[in-house]
């Protein structure tokens, strides 16, 4: 379990290291690949996480429920996993529809430009094609840190559990 703590740890950071770098947008942003990997962790990770809490809290009356699983992880945690939530939330919205405009930074054929479902809106300098690219990031790191974070909790909270209830 320590390994799988440890695991979730460092992508939790990463994520957030991802996250931090789109604050930064007067350079070249870290490539949209790099969310992939770290989504596909994540999901492992969650897998792991509601495997654990099913098998655990599965006797207690036939299923689970989140207060369950995240029972006996540090009474801040809560708040912090809300308040994450709602942060992804608004980063996602403002992020994507407000800074981006609902539109998706590309390139086509050889040109910088903001395009809807294909369809070129307007061409953009490279610092502009920089800074939305890094508003895309930005709009999508955040879920990887929110579910992270959740994962995070119910095997935290699985450990203290065991730690103190055996």
């Amino acid at each position: 379990m320590n390994i799988t703590l440890l695991f979730g740890t460092a992508l939790l950071l990463a994520s957030m290291f991802v996250h931090a770098s789109t604050f930064i947008t007067d350079r070249e942003p870290l490539p949209m690949a790099v969310v992939f990997p770290l989504t596909g962790l994540m999901f492992i990770l969650f897998f792991i996480a509601v495997r654990v809490a099913r098998k655990q809290d599965m006797h207690v009356n036939g299923g689970w429920s989140w207060k369950q699983v995240l029972e006996h992880a540090p009474k801040w945690t809560h708040y912090a996993l809300a308040a994450l939530a709602a942060y992804t939330g608004f980063n996602f919205l403002f992020s994507l529809w407000y800074l981006n405009e609902g539109l998706t930074p590309g390139v086509v054929q050889g040109q910088y430009v903001m395009q809807d479902h294909g369809n070129v809106v307007r061409t953009l300098s490279q610092a502009e094609y920089w800074r939305h690219s890094a508003y895309e990031l930005r709009g999508m790191s955040t879920h990887i840190i929110l579910f992270t974070a959740v994962a995070l909790g119910m095997l935290w909270s699985h450990v203290r559990k065991e730690k103190y209830l055996g």
